[in-house]
């Protein structure tokens, strides 16, 4: 059994500059260390550890003027006679110095081929602490945001009787973090003296998520020797056995199509193949 435990550590410093502008109300250096540890206590067996670091809103039923409603602050560029004669044209952009932050833990185990089966185990968690909007910025958009994932896998195989390989393999993954959104259109951002428009996040975007994701997988495949050093070798694939139908993204923009699915998880599959070697 090989066990080797890791501990890694990357920090950053950064800033966020400030934008000034009216309010808007829309009611609706881093250092490393590792330390690994590693020992050989069986013949067929692997194990491995890991751990990493680097260091006016309508509610969700979308209606006005019922219990969930709030107030959204907003910052925009003033949209004034002044500022129109002056700058005609006026882009802004803003770029967020990061200070991000990321924390893995990771284990593994192997056990090699031996009595006619072999198996691999693994699985991960992160947290993270990030910017996961994308330049340029802007002061309404989505900054340093808390998020987590993590995923698991497990696979085989076995040498069964009349020449037959049985592979399965299952899989475990978490849906992604999302946040309830809204859609703020220039009419809202002019009316109010300012211009914006965009889409902004009302919540965290360690709020919500997306359906977690398990899959059952198995391929039985089995080779055919034809002489002259031609082998064909026939498959059989089934993929997502338990016939999961889990989301994977939904319409996450508040309105009466708020949380409805818009991808979700391929049926169960199955393909029949062959391959010729030679």
């Amino acid at each position: 059994m090989v066990l080797r435990l890791g501990l890694v550590a990357v920090g950053g410093r950064g800033g966020l500059a400030p934008l000034d502008g009216p309010g808007l109300e829309i009611v609706d250096g881093g250092d490393d260390l590792h330390l690994p540890l590693v020992d050989q206590v069986a013949h067929h067996l692997a194990l491995r550890g890991e751990l990493l670091g680097h260091q006016g809103d309508v509610g969700v039923d979308g209606v006005a003027n019922t219990a969930d409603d709030k107030t959204v602050s907003l910052l925009g560029v003033p949209n004034t006679a002044d500022v129109n004669t002056k700058y005609p044209l006026t882009n802004v952009t803003q770029n967020t110095p990061r200070f991000s932050r990321y924390k893995t833990f990771e284990a593994t185990m192997n056990k090699r081929m031996s009595n006619k089966w072999s198996a691999q185990i693994g699985g991960s968690h992160t947290w993270a602490h990030d910017f996961p909007g994308a330049y340029p910025n802007t002061p309404n958009g989505v900054f340093d945001e808390n998020t987590t994932r993590w995923d698991f896998k497990l696979s085989g195989t076995y040498e069964a009787p009349y020449g037959l390989r049985v592979s399965p393999l299952v899989r475990h993954q978490a849906g992604a973090n999302f946040a309830r959104q809204i859609s703020v259109g220039a009419a809202a951002a002019t009316a109010a003296g300012a211009i914006f428009s965009g889409t902004i996040n009302v919540e965290p975007l360690d709020s919500r998520r997306h359906d977690n994701i398990t899959v059952v997988d198995l391929r039985i495949d089995r080779g055919f020797r034809l002489g002259n050093g031609v082998t064909l070798r026939g498959m059989f694939d089934l993929f997502n056995i338990t016939n999961s139908n889990a989301v994977e993204t939904r319409t996450i923009t508040t309105g009466t199509a708020f949380l409805r699915p818009t991808a979700v998880l391929a049926p169960r599959t199955a393909r029949l193949g062959a391959r010729l070697s030679f």
